[in-house]
């Protein structure tokens, strides 16, 4: 009787144990992080604007997809409330994401990018840099490319 809640209980711990091990190996594709990361910080950055959420909740969220590099200034600019301007963005869509270099753990793209407010839409080139530890990446650079 013993044995059989054993294996009841140690199936599928093992099973859970072996998934959490070999989904560490793969690494998400730094193309989709940049995407992925610039997503984030502009819905973060808008709701905070709008109001619908407060400042520790945007602190909080760009602290998990920002380095120290880029929280700084996005954290100033909050407690400033400078993104009031801000216009409710519907899309963001990347027309181009070129990688330019990679140094050691820092990887810099040029991404031209269309925002989408439904009403108009603007187009930039920007210079994005992430930063990858242990197969995670964080934004380290997002700025307006000095052409």
């Amino acid at each position: 009787m013993k044995k059989k809640y054993f294996n009841l209980l140690a199936i599928p711990a093992l099973a859970v144990i072996v998934f959490c091990l070999f989904s560490g190996f793969s690494s998400q594709d730094p193309k989709h992080a940049v995407q992925s990361l610039i997503d984030q910080r502009t819905i973060t950055m808008q709701s905070f604007s709008l109001g619908e959420i407060p400042y520790r909740e945007a602190e909080k969220r760009l602290r998990q997809i920002e380095d120290e590099t880029i929280l700084k200034q996005d954290l100033k600019d909050l407690a400033a409330e400078e993104t009031s301007s801000i216009s409710r963005v519907s899309s963001v869509s990347f027309e181009e994401l070129t990688k330019k270099k990679q140094f050691f753990q820092y990887i810099t793209y040029e991404a031209k990018i269309v925002w989408d407010t439904g009403t108009s839409t603007s187009e930039g080139l920007y210079n994005v840099v992430i930063k990858e530890e242990d197969g995670n990446y964080k934004l380290t650079v997002f700025e307006p490319a000095k052409l």
